[in-house]
Protein backbone atom coordinates (compact mmCIF):
# COMPACT_ATOMS: atom_id res chain seq x y z
CA UNK A 1 0.00 0.00 0.00
CA UNK A 2 1.31 3.46 -0.91
CA UNK A 3 0.57 6.70 0.86
CA UNK A 4 -0.33 9.80 -1.13
CA UNK A 5 1.66 12.91 -0.32
CA UNK A 6 -0.11 16.25 -0.40
CA UNK A 7 1.31 18.99 -2.63
CA UNK A 8 1.65 21.10 0.52
CA UNK A 9 3.50 18.46 2.54
CA UNK A 10 6.93 19.58 3.64
CA UNK A 11 9.50 16.84 3.27
CA UNK A 12 13.05 16.56 4.54
CA UNK A 13 14.28 17.40 1.04
CA UNK A 14 12.24 20.64 1.05
CA UNK A 15 13.67 21.56 4.45
CA UNK A 16 17.15 20.74 3.16
CA UNK A 17 16.71 23.28 0.36
CA UNK A 18 15.62 25.95 2.82
CA UNK A 19 18.49 25.15 5.18
CA UNK A 20 21.16 25.24 2.48
CA UNK A 21 19.73 28.48 1.07
CA UNK A 22 19.73 30.00 4.57
CA UNK A 23 23.35 28.93 5.09
CA UNK A 24 24.39 30.65 1.86
CA UNK A 25 25.10 34.34 2.47
CA UNK A 26 24.67 35.23 -1.20
CA UNK A 27 23.87 33.15 -4.27
CA UNK A 28 26.03 35.46 -6.39
CA UNK A 29 29.24 35.17 -4.36
CA UNK A 30 31.44 32.07 -4.70
CA UNK A 31 31.55 30.06 -1.46
CA UNK A 32 31.36 26.51 -0.13
CA UNK A 33 27.78 27.26 0.98
CA UNK A 34 26.84 28.21 -2.59
CA UNK A 35 28.39 24.95 -3.82
CA UNK A 36 26.34 23.08 -1.18
CA UNK A 37 23.20 24.90 -2.37
CA UNK A 38 23.91 23.94 -5.96
CA UNK A 39 24.36 20.30 -4.95
CA UNK A 40 21.09 20.41 -2.97
CA UNK A 41 19.28 21.82 -6.01
CA UNK A 42 20.88 19.22 -8.28
CA UNK A 43 19.85 16.32 -6.05
CA UNK A 44 16.40 17.62 -5.05
CA UNK A 45 15.02 19.77 -7.87
CA UNK A 46 16.65 18.57 -11.09
CA UNK A 47 15.01 15.79 -13.11
CA UNK A 48 16.01 12.20 -12.47
CA UNK A 49 14.67 9.72 -14.99
CA UNK A 50 12.16 10.82 -17.63
CA UNK A 51 9.19 13.15 -17.40
CA UNK A 52 6.81 14.91 -19.75
CA UNK A 53 6.26 18.64 -19.20
CA UNK A 54 4.51 21.44 -21.03
CA UNK A 55 6.71 24.56 -20.93
CA UNK A 56 5.05 27.86 -20.03
CA UNK A 57 3.59 29.46 -23.14
CA UNK A 58 3.38 26.16 -25.00
CA UNK A 59 0.47 23.82 -25.61
CA UNK A 60 2.48 20.77 -26.60
CA UNK A 61 4.14 18.53 -24.04
CA UNK A 62 7.80 17.59 -24.41
CA UNK A 63 9.83 14.76 -22.92
CA UNK A 64 12.69 15.69 -20.60
CA UNK A 65 15.23 13.49 -18.87
CA UNK A 66 18.19 13.69 -16.54
CA UNK A 67 20.20 14.75 -19.62
CA UNK A 68 18.76 18.23 -19.03
CA UNK A 69 19.67 18.42 -15.31
CA UNK A 70 22.51 20.88 -15.90
CA UNK A 71 20.15 23.16 -17.85
CA UNK A 72 17.71 22.97 -14.95
CA UNK A 73 20.42 23.80 -12.40
CA UNK A 74 21.48 26.86 -14.38
CA UNK A 75 17.85 27.99 -14.76
CA UNK A 76 17.24 27.74 -11.01
CA UNK A 77 20.48 29.50 -10.10
CA UNK A 78 19.65 32.30 -12.56
CA UNK A 79 16.18 32.63 -11.02
CA UNK A 80 17.71 32.67 -7.52
CA UNK A 81 20.11 35.41 -8.58
CA UNK A 82 17.17 37.60 -9.58
CA UNK A 83 14.73 36.56 -6.82
CA UNK A 84 16.96 35.77 -3.85
CA UNK A 85 14.96 37.72 -1.26
CA UNK A 86 11.67 36.27 -2.49
CA UNK A 87 13.10 32.73 -2.42
CA UNK A 88 14.33 33.13 1.14
CA UNK A 89 10.82 34.15 2.26
CA UNK A 90 9.02 31.17 0.68
CA UNK A 91 7.82 28.22 2.79
CA UNK A 92 9.78 25.00 2.09
CA UNK A 93 7.19 23.26 -0.12
CA UNK A 94 6.54 26.45 -2.12
CA UNK A 95 10.28 27.01 -2.61
CA UNK A 96 10.61 23.48 -4.01
CA UNK A 97 7.59 23.87 -6.31
CA UNK A 98 8.82 27.23 -7.58
CA UNK A 99 12.33 25.92 -8.23
CA UNK A 100 10.94 22.84 -9.98
CA UNK A 101 8.70 24.99 -12.20
CA UNK A 102 11.59 27.29 -13.09
CA UNK A 103 13.79 24.26 -13.80
CA UNK A 104 11.35 22.46 -16.07
CA UNK A 105 8.73 24.92 -17.32
CA UNK A 106 10.43 28.32 -17.33
CA UNK A 107 12.03 30.20 -20.20
CA UNK A 108 15.50 28.80 -19.43
CA UNK A 109 14.32 25.40 -18.24
CA UNK A 110 14.60 21.89 -19.57
CA UNK A 111 11.23 21.93 -21.35
CA UNK A 112 12.32 24.80 -23.58
CA UNK A 113 15.74 23.23 -24.14
CA UNK A 114 14.16 19.92 -25.13
CA UNK A 115 11.76 21.70 -27.50
CA UNK A 116 14.68 23.59 -29.09
CA UNK A 117 16.54 20.30 -29.51
CA UNK A 118 13.49 18.81 -31.24
CA UNK A 119 13.28 21.74 -33.64
CA UNK A 120 17.03 21.60 -34.32
CA UNK A 121 17.34 25.38 -34.23
CA UNK A 122 14.28 26.25 -36.33
CA UNK A 123 12.79 29.63 -35.51
CA UNK A 124 9.55 31.38 -36.42
CA UNK A 125 7.61 28.14 -36.87
CA UNK A 126 3.97 28.89 -36.01
CA UNK A 127 2.36 26.54 -33.48
CA UNK A 128 0.77 23.54 -35.14
CA UNK A 129 2.71 23.89 -38.38
CA UNK A 130 4.07 20.50 -39.40
CA UNK A 131 7.83 20.31 -39.89
CA UNK A 132 9.10 17.74 -42.37
CA UNK A 133 12.73 16.78 -42.85
CA UNK A 134 13.98 15.93 -46.31
CA UNK A 135 17.33 15.02 -47.81
CA UNK A 136 19.12 17.95 -49.37
CA UNK A 137 20.27 17.42 -52.92
CA UNK A 138 24.06 17.80 -52.85
CA UNK A 139 23.98 19.86 -56.04
CA UNK A 140 21.82 22.53 -54.38
CA UNK A 141 23.90 22.87 -51.22
CA UNK A 142 25.72 26.20 -50.99
CA UNK A 143 29.39 25.91 -50.35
Amino acid sequence: MTTAVSRTTTTAAHLGLVDTLAACASVTEPSQQREDLMMAIWSTVCTCGSRTVTPMGSVAPVAISSDYASTELLAVMDWLRLHEDEARALPPAQLYRTMRAVATLGMNGSGRAARADQLRGLVDVPAGTPVRWAEVDQERVAS
